[in-house]
């Protein structure tokens, strides 16, 4: 099983770059005006194609055409980064769409998702989500079934509320799952590699995340960022690679300046506790790029954006194994144990053990056995006072 995402996943994709970004049915034919205002967008003359959208939603008579007209609209602004415009004409074609064509309201909402996104407006991303998975039959298999769920479960996370995060996190992921166990699915390497980012996105960044809750992100996401990085040279593929690397650093800077609580009268003591808890996030993060690099890696072609995955772990590995040396707890406060093929010496912490006072136990003169001959049998404390 560990290895079903990476082994089926880049079979899959060797013949999906000819096959279209779109099913046939997404393929619109516009009206001339629109079909000239698509070419000046894939040219990058976005403030010719806006002048054409406006004259059209001037002259148009067939109001059919209008969510088109504004979810163009939309998208040249979210292009030109006006993003104010570009969310108000998204939200026109939604209405528009709502009452005249399902299939322009919900491409308006993945794309007004995704502004929301960028602007960092988490409430009404996670809104907008939700009616999005309403409407998934619109989309192809891949980005209704995997990337939807899994951008929903990180919406909801970001709120705080991680049990309903977790739940389409799960779908997501065996949704994926399913996806690769077929052998006629297809899909292009760059879609392929959008939908495991955000499979390994898991949550957005919290303000005051925890180690804890940072390990568990990775522990998660960080193998879905591994087969984004394989499986295309996209910019998906790139802010996988980022986004992983940024993790590790966040990581390696919580360990770095971990402070315990208390005992900061004693300098000593609080020496030897901060130390000691370095030593065991180190272990984790250790553990974690360990696994990456021997259970995680997919096998065969290696691309360069997981070449940069692989070597950042290698340097990483070496900069933790210096860094436990540098601990000078003593040899009686850790032990070089092999944890998952690993060479970390890990700090064991143990539990410390009451001492008990070697008293004699005693026995009332009743209590004591007594041979047959009437004489104490040995060991009988006979003549002692059993209430001192």
């Amino acid at each position: 099983m560990k290895y079903l995402i990476f082994t089926l996943i880049f079979s899959l994709v060797l013949g999906c770059s000819s096959s279209s970004k779109k099913e046939s049915k997404y393929n619109l034919k516009y009206p001339k005006e629109l079909q000239e205002v698509n070419q000046l967008i894939a040219v990058k003359k976005t403030g010719d194609a806006r002048l054409r959208v406006e004259d059209y939603l001037n002259k148009a008579e067939n109001i059919h055409w209008y969510g088109h007209a504004y979810f163009l609209q939309g998208f040249i602004y979210e292009l030109e980064e006006n993003y104010p415009m570009s969310i108000k004409f998204y939200r026109s074609a939604i209405e528009h769409g709502s009452n005249y064509e399902s299939r322009v309201e919900a491409k308006a909402l993945y794309n007004l998702s995704f502004v929301y996104e960028r602007i960092d407006n988490r409430d009404d991303l996670l809104a907008t989500l939700i009616d999005l998975m309403k409407r998934r039959e619109f989309f192809d298999v891949l980005t209704g079934q995997v990337e939807i769920p899994a951008r929903l479960a990180a919406a909801y996370a970001s709120q705080g509320r991680l049990k309903e995060g977790m739940i389409f996190h799960r779908e997501a992921a065996q949704n994926f799952t399913t996806l690769v166990r077929n052998q006629r699915f297809q899909a292009q390497r760059s879609e392929l590699s959008k939908s495991l980012y955000y499979l390994g996105f898991v949550t957005f960044d919290q303000n005051e995340e925890t180690f804890k809750g940072l390990i568990r992100k990775l522990s998660i996401g960080q193998k879905y960022f591994l087969a984004s990085a394989e499986a295309s040279k996209s910019t998906w593929s790139e802010k996988s690679v980022k986004r992983l690397q940024n993790q590790y650093t966040r990581s390696w800077s919580m360990i770095k300046n971990h402070r315990p609580d208390g005992l900061k009268n004693d300098p000593m003591a609080f020496k030897k506790q901060k130390q000691e808890g370095q030593l065991e996030m180190a272990a984790q993060l250790y553990d974690l790029m360990h696994k990456v690099r021997v259970e995680e890696f997919p096998m065969g072609q290696v691309n360069l954006q997981s070449k940069r995955i692989m070597d950042e772990t290698a340097s990483w590995l070496t900069r933790i194994e210096n860094f436990t040396l540098t601990l000078s707890l003593g040899p009686e406060m850790i032990r070089n144990k092999k944890v998952k093929n690993t060479r970390l010496a890990r700090y064991v912490k143990e539990e410390k053990k009451k001492v008990k006072v070697n008293k004699e136990k005693l026995t009332t003169p009743k209590e004591t056995p007594v041979e047959p001959t009437g004489k104490p049998a040995a060991g009988g404390d006979i003549g002692k006072d059993p209430n001192l």
